[in-house]
């Protein structure tokens, strides 16, 4: 296969990490150097931390909101540069920009990964280091392959770094690839620590709780129930006690944070290391009149994605996390420019369409407190897993047993916290409303919905918005997968596409 990413003496540890990966960064070193001593590979593996912060860094708005909404059944995609990922339209096609730099970013991980990988057995160092160094170059291969499948399904899968020479390569079968990212997760279990030597580097918890949900996508139940409870019960981490707390802080490395991307301007060269999410996720609200940009409300906002009708309707009147989770309403703010009878602290009134254009509900779980109100730039860490979320996987893992009682056990601790009665019943449309309420906007409902084969038909009944129904009148049976991008295509020789999208050109 032609060389389909950056070179490996490009090496993306040439920008600073942060204080929290507080290595230096050898931009001195050439590859050979890079891989054939302890401090060069320790670099190597905090450049893939590096690395995993730009996938949230690269693009201001395309990505983001794609890979966190993507047209789900909760969701609605207001407007973008990328419209098409989330549409279902003719813009989802095999040179659609938002598929084709994700399955870059990923398959630049796992080169990055393969290199430490082959390297990190010929230097000399202790075993204990260079277990910790393989684990986690493994659990970033293991998760770049999980994400490329879940995403592309039609994925080749290696264990070698890749070169500039043209080589014969085909789809490798989901056996093959299962298999791999299983391997290298059970690595990751037995030697990664329950708390890592620093924040924001991958843990025991995270790989168990990833070992996990490869379990439910295999629908082996059991070690999906084992490798969830190990992380409840014998793991460091615990559900906070309130909901606000789970996403205030800018600071979220807290109990319930299985694993989050930090991102902190303090240290040298990372001033444009920053995201864009509190932007995206709140509305355009000081374009209404007689309300004014407030850091209540988030400060500067562009309203690309947001929460729809559907998803709100889930949640009970006194839901502590539709409270603190959700923007819904927004009072007068603004005394110059009130509308005629109007008095400050009034809820503001909006027509349909300027509610759609202006002034539809925002998530929360983003806001950056500490952003100036004009201000482009978050440093607030995202979270990529939680605790809660693993409650989910132990839940649904026991209810595929038959084992209903013990799974509400899991379940009803969050509902618990959000101050809401507990559930008495569970079946799977029970565990899809409890999901959306506990994870919306998360980034994970999509690839759930894929996984219980039911994308397309809820799609087609929740998504969007009445007024905004392009997820549900768009979406066809083969848009389960993204289009392997055209340049993929035509570098290897007969690769194939996925079905349903027509190469451009052709």
């Amino acid at each position: 296969m032609k060389k389909i990413i950056i070179p490996i003496l490009s090496l993306l540890f040439l920008s600073t990490c942060s204080e929290y990966l507080d290595e230096v960064s050898k931009t001195d070193l050439t590859a050979g150097l890079i891989y054939s001593t302890e401090e060069g590979l320790e670099s190597a593996v905090v450049g893939l931390y590096n690395l995993e912060r730009d996938y949230y860094t690269h693009h201001p708005e395309g990505r983001h909101a794609f890979s966190i909404m993507l047209g789900t059944d909760i969701s609605v995609y207001r407007t973008s540069g990328d419209d098409g990922a989330a549409y279902y339209d003719a813009n989802m096609n095999p040179t659609n920009w938002t598929v084709n730099s994700i399955w870059r970013h990923y398959y630049k991980i796992v080169d990055r990964a393969n290199s430490v990988i082959k390297n990190v057995q010929d230097v000399s160092m202790s075993e204990d280091k260079r277990n910790q160094l393989l684990a986690e170059a493994k659990i970033f291969r293991a998760h770049s392959y999980f994400h490329l499948y879940r995403l592309y399904e039609n994925i080749y899968v290696t264990e070698e770094p890749w070169t500039d020479v043209d080589i014969n390569i085909s789809p490798s079968s989901k056996v093959e690839i299962f298999n791999l990212i299983r391997k290298d997760l059970d690595f990751a279990i037995d030697h990664l620590a329950w708390i890592p030597k620093q924040s924001g580097r991958y843990n025991q918890a995270t790989a168990r709780h990833l070992r996990a949900d490869l379990a439910l996508w295999e629908k082996d139940y059991i070690e999906a129930e084992k490798q969830a409870l190990t992380v409840i019960n014998e793991g460091p981490h615990n559900l906070l006690n309130e909901v606000q707390n789970v996403f205030e802080p800018n600071d979220l490395d807290h109990p319930e944070s299985l694993h989050i991307v930090h991102f902190n301007i303090t240290e040298p060269g990372n001033e444009r290391k920053f995201h864009r999410f509190p932007l995206l996720f709140m509305p355009r609200y000081d374009m209404v009149n007689g309300l004014q940009s407030s850091l209540e409300y988030g400060g500067l906002a562009w309203g690309r994605a947001y929460p729809n009708n559907y998803v709100l309707s889930l949640y009970d009147t006194a839901d502590q996390r539709y409270k603190h989770w959700y923007q819904v309403t927004f009072l007068y703010n603004d005394p110059d420019g009130l509308p005629a009878g109007k008095e400050i602290g009034d809820t503001v009134e909006v027509s349909p369409a300027s509610f759609f254009m202006q002034l539809h509900p925002g998530s929360r779980k983003y806001i950056d407190h500490s952003r100036s109100l004009s201000s482009l730039a978050s440093y607030k860490d995202i979270i990529v897993y939680r605790l809660a979320q693993t409650h989910l996987f132990a839940a649904e893992a026991l209810m595929r047993q038959g084992k209903e009682s013990e799974a509400l056990k899991y379940i009803n601790p969050l509902r618990e916290r959000a101050g809401v009665p507990n559930l008495t019943e569970l079946n799977q449309d029970i565990l899809l409303e409890v999901h959306a309420r506990e994870l919306a906007i998360e980034g994970h409902r999509w690839y759930m919905l894929k996984r219980l084969g039911i994308l397309v038909e809820r799609v087609r009944e929740y998504g969007g918005e009445a007024d905004k129904p392009n997820h549900r009148i768009n979406i066809k049976p083969y848009h389960i997968r993204k289009p392997i991008p055209q340049t993929e295509v035509e570098l290897i020789k007969g690769y194939p596409q996925n079905e349903g999208y027509q190469a451009i050109g052709n």
